[in-house]
């Protein structure tokens, strides 16, 4: 007998468990002991790879299975589901006296009552992941679990309205404790209710008596994935895309044996072509204890072929998921490229367009951190599987939703994985990816699956976080038309991927271009455009890719080393461009063309004004607002009453440096005309040249429906012209 069950049947109160879980079914019983205990929500718990689980690899846990308090809950939605649901004009509310204390939640929860597991989880949920800004789960959850353990009530009501799909079962608990962690050991305090909220929908899917695998290597899971691509293959005209004649330079055959699968490296030049012949690739996070990599050293042994129980853990769960849908080939980075030969990583950084978008498809190991942790999960199918309430007539089901999955700051935080900046190109270079966390997920070039998703729900099409994959492969990398006419949304989903990967986390700095290598690849090969930096040298488009800035809300800019100052690829944080999609750059104000200078081929040549100005600090704001950094201080010639923003690079300059801006566009906004530009200084190291130090801009209101010429606009190109500078400013 389990130490909360005992204290819960032998607790002062003398109150007899409402759902007692020696009562249950044996094998019941013994199914449930096999679900992780309380975690995190969306929490990744790894097998353990050290001890045979083949035994409880196929345990399920029964989905909407309830406890005696909960029971008249449902009950209640299935004689009330034809007035919320009909044509009924009454609008029925209810109110249940629920368990007496969060103990007997939390304790029923864990002996399978599914709405209690939804209902203790969307409370701490609720209560300590208030922030989206802030997502971590709370370092207090342990006293946060205490302190609700320890409400007197809970009462669950049901909202007195007509009800639609997506109205909310509202929970409340009850208690005499101040819920601040220092003092909820202290009986006293007022009397406080805290509310969190469960989403009802009503759609067609989980069913009372479902089963569900506690464990992602099961049989149930990877079905499930079967049955994913296979409608793909068969239904998904979106995804019959024209892939090239070209493969990966090496590829490792599995080859399966009675002691365990070998892995042997095959060159694949003279190989079946593509058409023929099927393979996956692996995207996972690196790290951990060190295994077999390909060197130039042990080449030889790795073709020949080495048992797979050698490689890491991930590598090895990827290999039995390959082998399994039924491939023989699979492409891993760190066994497909020679680790030590800087020529080799150089050469088949390039082919990463090709590597990733000419697989059958690619495997995610979305949750794991490390490449010890493997791909297979244990989890409490509870808390992320939908709970059926009532029935509701043509095959719908009123359900209760997963706090996890639901709200908005858990739903939506990063795995380990999509933190990682090499990930970003073979997500969205991949035409599917089958993603393994706490639950398995699917995203092709039609839709987005996932387990425990209800009805619909599970096959989920166009989210917005495909649409960027759908546009990139449709119009960048599979596209059949080689002069693409629209080359300015083209350019802006060129913006919003740089945007994204910025974000992103590299374990080597010099990885900042290289990582992103696949993606520049495939624009380049759409386009015609020549990569020159993170940048484009491309008449159209060089000054527009010269306006980046740092994040507003990065506070300490790290440098990587690379590249000229005036590309982004010279610090490692989130950076932004203008807005492409909603401004229109309207009026050039410069020109720019590669150039060289002092051997320095990545230089750059800009015919504008150079105008000289006192700046000390980032500026923000018009004159009236911010009179210490203003308009006046950094430009006092500069026609007035208009908004400066200055935003640095790296850290504000010296007091006594020499700063000048290049003004490069202007554009026009709803009511307001902007100009943006460099702020930049002489080079210290070649004389001649200039050093970008950040961007400014400035702004006035000028109303779309004004009649005339933009005064503001006229004063300001006879300022340029006054500072114009003959002989080009060059920018290394």
């Amino acid at each position: 007998m389990s130490s909360l069950n005992e204290f819960i049947l032998q607790h002062s109160w003398g109150k007899q468990f409402p759902f007692d879980p020696f009562k249950m079914d044996p094998s019941s019983q013994s199914v449930q002991s096999l679900r992780p205990t309380r975690v995190w929500p969306r929490q990744f718990i790894p097998l353990d790879h050290t001890e045979p689980e083949e035994s409880n690899v196929e345990a399920q846990v029964e989905l909407s299975v309830l406890c005696s308090k909960c029971e008249p809950i449902r009950k209640w939605f299935q004689e009330n589901a034809a007035k919320l649901y009909g044509d009924s004009e009454q609008s029925p509310s209810a109110s249940f006296e629920h368990h007496e204390s969060g103990r007997f939640v939390e304790a029923s929860s864990r002996n399978g009552c599914h709405l209690c597991t939804l209902l203790w989880e969307s409370l701490l949920v609720a209560e300590f992941v208030p922030d989206p800004d802030r997502y971590e789960m709370s370092k207090n959850r342990k006293n946060a679990e205490e302190y609700f353990r320890e409400c007197e009530s809970i009462v669950l009501v049901s909202p007195a309205m007509k009800w639609i799909a997506g109205k909310e079962l509202q929970v409340m608990f009850r208690s005499r404790v101040l819920p601040e962690p220092d003092q909820i050991e202290d009986p006293r305090g007022s009397f406080k209710d805290m509310t969190s909220d469960i989403k009802l929908i009503v759609q067609g899917g989980t069913s009372p008596g479902e089963l569900v695998s506690i464990n992602t290597r099961s049989q149930a899971t990877l079905n499930l994935v079967r049955g994913w691509l296979s409608s793909c293959l068969q239904s998904h005209e979106g995804c019959s895309l024209p892939a090239s004649m070209t493969l990966p330079t090496r590829l490792l055959h599995i080859v399966p044996s009675s002691d365990g699968d070998v892995v042997r490296l095959v060159e694949t030049k003279g190989m079946p072509e593509l058409g023929g012949l099927r393979y996956s690739t692996l995207s996972y996070c690196w790290g951990g204890q060190a295994k077999v990599e390909l060197t130039t050293g042990n080449i030889e042994s790795m073709m020949k072929g080495i048992p797979a129980s050698q490689l890491s853990h991930t590598i090895q769960d990827a290999i039995w998921v390959t082998k399994n849908l039924g491939l023989e080939f699979i492409w891993v980075d760190s066994l497909c490229i020679i680790q030590n030969s800087t020529q080799d990583w150089s050469s088949e950084a390039l082919r990463m367009s090709d590597v990733y978008r000419n697989c059958f498809f690619s495997i995610a190991a979305a949750g794991a951190s490390t490449a010890d942790e493997g791909l297979f999960a244990k989890r409490d199918p509870l808390q992320y599987a939908s709970c059926s309430l009532a029935s509701v007539g043509d095959g719908r089901n009123l359900l209760a939703l997963s706090s996890i999955k639901c709200h908005p700051v858990v739903h939506s935080a990063p795995w380990p994985l999509d933190t990682r900046g090499w990930v970003l190109q073979e997500r969205l270079l991949s035409p599917r990816v089958i993603r393994f966390g706490p639950y398995i997920s699917w995203v092709c070039l039609t839709c987005q699956a996932a387990e425990f998703g209800t009805g619909d729900d599970r096959i989920e099409f166009w989210r917005a976080d495909m649409v960027k994959k759908n546009r990139f492969l449709h119009s960048v990398a599979y596209s059949s038309d080689p002069q693409p006419t629209d080359l300015n949304t083209i350019y802006a989903l060129w913006q919003e991927i740089v945007e994204e990967y910025s974000t992103a986390q590299l374990s080597f700095k010099s990885d900042r271009l290289v990582a992103l290598a696949g993606v520049v690849a495939a624009f380049q090969a759409q386009t015609g455009w020549n990569p020159i930096a993170g940048l484009w040298d491309h008449a159209s488009l060089l000054l527009r890719d010269l306006l980046w800035k740092v994040h507003e809300g990065v506070k300490t800019p790290q440098r990587t080393g690379l590249g000229p100052t005036w590309s982004w690829a010279k610090v490692l944080c989130e950076i932004d461009h203008p807005d492409w999609e909603s401004l229109t750059y309207d009026r050039p104000l410069a020109s720019g063309a590669r150039w060289s200078c002092g051997g320095n081929e990545e230089a750059i040549k800009i015919f504008s004004a150079i105008l000289k100005a006192d700046i000390t600090d980032d500026v923000l704001g018009p004159p009236r607002h911010n009179p210490k950094r203003s308009r006046e201080t950094a430009m006092p010639n500069w026609p007035p009453e208009q908004s400066w923003l200055v935003k640095f690079d790296i850290g504000a300059p010296p007091e006594n440096a020499e700063l000048m801006l290049i003004p490069l566009l202007s554009r026009k906004h709803s009511a307001y005309r902007y100009v943006g530009g460099l702020v930049v200084e002489r080079s210290k190291n070649f004389p001649g040249c200039f050093e970008r130090l950040g961007y400014w801009e400035v702004r006035w209101y000028f109303p779309s429906d004004s009649e005339g010429a933009d005064p503001e606009l006229t004063r300001v190109l006879e300022f340029l012209e006054q500072n114009w500078e003959e002989e080009g400013i060059i920018l290394i």
